[in-house]
């Protein structure tokens, strides 16, 4: 599985992959999405309008392999004033049409269209530029297939999750995480592996755990859940510090941020970082998160880590 990331702004948006892309796929074509549509899901399609032939081409997030049920349907047509068409079928009818007066594909010109899934619509992204937005008209979880027709000619469609988000401020970085403690994996672990009991967020060097970490942050469920703060530099842990509470519950989403600063408000609990700022002491550069979690953007609960400290929200 691969990872990317896209800047938007002042923002990093980061993305894992969630299955393994399609590759040149034929057109007509449809492909599952593994698990459904999630808030957090980018679906990118890259490939090229073919110059002859029809004279449009359709992108449809439908349930499988029957499009009677379409979420979404982006149809770009290239006759008469060129405009696209959006709409949604519920179940075998179509709904109110909308109609987007411009054209951003050519035809015989190669192109890449990101569908981003949020929370109240889907985010419509063309040659890295927004084009449009496309409010949810139904629920979007039961959706889990994609097909492309028509004039096109796919040359790889990749379906990923974002990870998280970075803010950058001068003097101040911010990085947010938003997830759901998957109770599914929690529960399968209940008479099996102890240590899937947990989750763990590392704040480190690269894309290993072997490597120094700045911030380990672990979650320890069960009787008497608690959470561990610790950081490991040239192999070597710091002295561990244990917060004697768990914020988080099982299948409840929650959003994790973290701030290197000296006052982030009231505090969960606090973590020293004065070590992580001396010569050659180990910096974060990548984010790294392990065990039963599902990546998503947070519902109700809130929990906002700092490495100075750690406090929840006014919605927690």
């Amino acid at each position: 599985m691969q990872s990317s990331s896209v800047h938007i702004g002042d923002e990093e948006l980061a993305f894992r992959d969630t299955q393994p892309p399609y590759t040149n796929p034929p057109a007509p074509f449809t492909g599952l999405i593994e698990g459904g549509l999630q808030d957090g899901h980018k679906i990118t399609i890259m490939g090229s309008v073919l110059s002859t032939g029809e004279n449009s081409f359709a992108v449809n997030f439908q349930m499988g392999y029957n499009d009677s049920e379409i979420a979404f349907h982006f149809n770009p047509q290239f006759e008469g004033s060129r405009y696209v068409v959006c709409n949604m079928k519920q179940p075998g009818n179509w709904g109110p049409e909308e109609k987007k007066m411009q054209m951003p594909f050519q035809k015989g010109s190669p192109f890449e269209i990101c569908f981003e899934v949020e929370r109240s619509v889907f985010k419509v992204m063309v040659n890295k530029n927004i084009f449009m937005e496309y409010a949810h008209c139904v629920p979007f979880h039961p959706f889990n297939g994609i097909s492309i027709k028509g004039g096109v000619h796919p040359s790889c469609l990749s379906i990923q999750v974002r990870l998280c988000t970075q803010h950058s401020s001068p003097g101040a970085g911010t990085l947010s995480c938003s997830s759901r403690l998957d109770p599914r994996a929690l529960s399968r672990a209940h008479g099996g592996d102890p240590l899937d009991f947990r989750f763990v967020v590392n704040f480190q060097i690269g894309f290993s755990d072997t490597n120094n970490i700045a911030f380990y942050f672990n979650h320890w469920f069960g009787d008497d859940g608690y959470v561990v703060c610790n950081a490991r530099q040239n192999g070597s842990w710091g002295p561990e510090e244990r917060k004697m509470q768990m914020p988080f519950q099982r299948g409840i989403h929650f959003e994790l941020g973290v701030q290197d600063a000296d006052s982030v408000g009231p505090a969960f609990c606090a973590f020293p970082a004065e070590q992580l700022r001396q010569p050659g002491a180990c910096g974060a550069r990548s984010l790294q998160v392990q065990r039963a979690v599902s990546p998503l953007r947070p519902q109700p609960q809130f929990l906002r880590a700092g490495r100075r400290g750690l406090g929840r929200s006014a919605a927690g």
